[in-house]
């Protein structure tokens, strides 16, 4: 099973990227593949959009 993670950002707890990186350890433990997860950091244009872009595209820095 392929696994695609986007989560928003959760106002004053954690960001997008801290958040799919807690769901990409869930489904590690799990039992999924490392290979088979997949995390992208998503914003609705609010709090935490510059920081989903930057971490979507680092060489854009």
């Amino acid at each position: 099973m392929k696994v695609l993670v986007l989560i928003d950002s959760f106002k004053g707890c954690l960001s997008s990227v801290q958040a799919g990186e807690a769901a990409r350890a869930g489904l590690l433990d799990a039992g999924l593949r490392p290979e088979d997860i997949r995390v992208f950091p998503v914003s609705d244009g609010g709090e935490g959009f510059c920081a989903a872009v930057a971490a979507a595209l680092p060489q854009a820095r």
